[in-house]
């Protein structure tokens, strides 16, 4: 090969590895990709009154224990209160795999894992509360949910029709949820047109933005506070 097909040859090269990394920046975002960035902020507020301050990011698709998940961190503060939770879901059915918590109630801290056999209703649940450990399992007949998985997999792939109804298969309890009406609701510093939630028996109510982006605006029952709720500040990308 002379020195002209050599050149030659290496131009066909750049050009090739020019196209097939341009195909590649190109590629469709999968659905696990569709909410990465996006940040959620809350004011926690309990018999109308605000007591604190919430943030739901998804960060993406990550590495855990050698599996690609989503992450989303949930963290919520209040006077003497700090709680933040790091829920790995599987990419494709937004189920949980793990939930790394960190807790703070008046000084008492607790740090809890939960490892989730979601196939097998399993959860294993640890917790390190001021050195004392404990461990328990708790197993379920059906597929066990987080709350804020379903949130992101409804906002992708639910109807929104009135009527829809879901099974939602908790640890401790299985609900069933379902899209009631349209109605008003005040978030984000304005009345809005929401889709509204509920389930039966009563643990979670939940507000949607009828946006295409259907952003939660407001969440009763999602935080380790009694009786408080969460109402959307702010939703950037």
């Amino acid at each position: 090969m002379n020195l002209r097909q050599w050149f030659r040859f290496a131009g066909m090269i750049l050009l090739i590895l020019t196209v097939v990394s341009g195909l590649a920046f190109a590629a469709p975002k999968t659905e696990a990709d569709k909410f990465t960035g996006e940040v959620l902020v809350f004011d926690i507020k309990k018999f109308g009154l605000k007591i604190g301050a919430g943030e739901l990011a998804y960060k993406g698709l990550v590495e855990k224990e050698a599996a690609r998940c989503v992450l989303v961190v949930f963290t919520s503060r209040a006077l003497n209160f700090y709680d933040e939770e790091k829920i790995f879901l599987d990419p494709q059915t937004f189920l949980p795999r793990v939930v790394e918590r960190d807790l703070n109630v008046f000084g008492s801290k607790e740090k809890i894992t939960e490892i989730y056999d979601t196939a097998q209703g399993i959860v294993r649940i640890k917790k390190n509360s001021g050195g004392k450990i404990t461990d328990q399992t708790i197993q379920q007949p059906t597929t066990l949910e987080n709350i804020y998985g379903f949130i992101y997999r409804f906002r992708l792939r639910g109807t929104f029709q009135t009527g829809e109804r879901i099974k939602l298969n908790l640890p401790t309890k299985t609900v069933v949820i379902e899209v009631m009406k349209k109605t008003q609701v005040t978030a984000a510093g304005q009345e809005q047109t929401a889709y509204f939630l509920q389930t039966q028996p009563a643990q979670y109510d939940l507000w949607f933005d009828t946006s295409e982006r259907k952003i939660p605006l407001r969440i009763d029952g999602a935080v380790g506070l009694k009786k408080a709720v969460l109402v959307l500040r702010s939703a950037a990308r």
